[in-house]
């Protein structure tokens, strides 16, 4: 459907299984310039693009667990540190809120360029080399004010092997678009704030990693890295000290304890403040899956098309009623209905209507035909002793009904 996916096309790549960059580190620019004061976005672009972050940002660590995340704020020829890189929703949620209700801030001075790739830098400093580096740039203005050359800051970049990507509220600059080029980042343009949502969700995926000329294949890209999994402890009667940083300590019921240095931390995922150990829960490595194994696209079916169909003749049943009842809603499909259009999964025939589409590409992303198939179908050996004749039998447990191409149903005390 148009609507699927808000932004997030499937192409080639994502209907197979990729190598992607998990361990993301995110710095997001703010353009906090004069021409971030227009009001051509509601109420002005500087207030739209940190309602539209403040989204992000919750949807982007939710599909990122173990990744970290920065915000960078510049303006008046400088740039400046919103908040640092760490996985917490709350911290950044809160440091964009505290700046779009200041009543006597506003956006002044240019935007310089150099300044605010400088101090992204500076957070991504201390980044390990097997994570992947990103820079995202929401600019709202047609140049860069700068007081040096912006080539010691892309080589720096590229050194770092920093990614760099634009998404402009105004027209498309040659001098922006360069430097994604160079560092093999984005350049876009969005036309309204919906717009600017829909650039924004697709950053949420993971990027594919490509072969470079220094490594040969791409275990040397992605190493082996060290994580623990923390033990919980709930005291809802006494509260306990846990450290979230360095700088910061909190008292709170619930801790997490460091297998490697015994150190107690509010919330996971988050690094360990004294021994730098990734803690992390299986849930989190979990929320990847989707992504190294995606759901196949679809195949879209107009009304008038014959819809695929299996090869056994025993599921032409099925096949009828799922012609004309959506397999995930079990609401009818709009057969009758002037450029309605159906959907059918490629790999177990099932169909569904667009909204179920959308639901299972979004938010389940596991095809329930596949996953009701492997349920519920189960091979059992037959009870032939002629090895060459015998077939498998299968046992159908969602309609108990036994199917077998050359074998009698066997007892009911060995169909398990």
């Amino acid at each position: 459907s148009g609507k699927r996916r808000i932004g997030k096309e499937m192409d080639e790549d994502d209907e197979r299984c990729v190598a992607r960059g998990l361990l993301r580190s995110l710095v997001c620019v703010l353009d906090a310039s004069k021409s971030a004061g227009n009001r051509d976005f509601f109420p002005t672009r500087f207030g739209v693009t940190i309602r539209s972050l403040m989204e992000f940002v919750a949807q982007f660590l939710k599909e990122n667990p173990v990744s970290t995340m920065g915000i960078v704020c510049a303006g008046e020829g400088s740039a400046y540190r919103i908040s640092r890189l760490s996985s917490s929703i709350r911290t950044h949620v809160k440091s964009l809120e505290e700046i779009l209700h200041k009543t006597r801030f506003s956006p002044r001075g240019s935007f310089s360029l150099v300044a605010a790739i400088d101090e992204a830098l500076q957070l991504l400093r201390g980044t390990p080399d097997y994570g992947y580096r990103e820079i995202l740039i929401i600019v709202s203005s047609f140049g860069s004010l700068d007081a040096t050359s912006i080539s010691e800051s892309l080589d720096l970049c590229q050194n770092f092997k920093v990614r760099i990507s634009f998404i402009s509220l105004v027209a498309e600059t040659y001098q922006f678009k360069q430097v994604s080029k160079k560092t093999n980042g984005t350049y876009q343009v969005a036309l309204d704030r919906s717009h600017l949502k829909k650039l924004l969700t697709q950053y949420l995926i993971p990027p594919k990693l490509v072969k470079d000329h220094t490594s040969e294949n791409l275990d040397q890209l992605q190493p082996l890295v060290h994580m623990g999994f923390p033990g919980l402890k709930i005291d809802p009667d006494r509260a306990g000290i846990a450290i979230s940083s360095l700088e910061q300590v909190e008292w709170t019921t619930t801790t997490y304890t460091c297998p490697r240095c015994a150190t107690r931390v509010p919330r996971i995922p988050i690094d360990c403040p004294v021994c730098e150990l990734p803690l992390v829960a299986s849930q989190h490595l979990a929320t990847y899956y989707h992504h190294l194994f995606p759901v196949p696209r679809f195949i879209e079916t107009a009304h008038g098309e014959e819809l695929p169909s299996s090869t056994d003749d025993n599921q032409y049943d099925e096949e009828k009623q799922n012609k004309t009842t959506c397999f995930g809603c079990f609401d009818p499909l709009p057969l009758q209905v002037k450029d309605a259009c159906t959907y059918t999964c490629p790999r177990c025939s099932t169909t569904f209507c667009a909204t179920c589409d959308d639901f299972i590409h979004d938010v389940l992303h596991v095809c329930p035909g596949c996953d009701s198939s492997a349920a519920c179908t189960t091979y059992v050996p037959s009870s032939s002793n002629d090895t060459t004749t015998a077939d498998a039998a299968v046992v159908d447990r969602s309609k108990k009904k036994f199917k077998s191409s050359s074998t009698p149903p066997p007892p009911a005390d060995m169909v398990a």
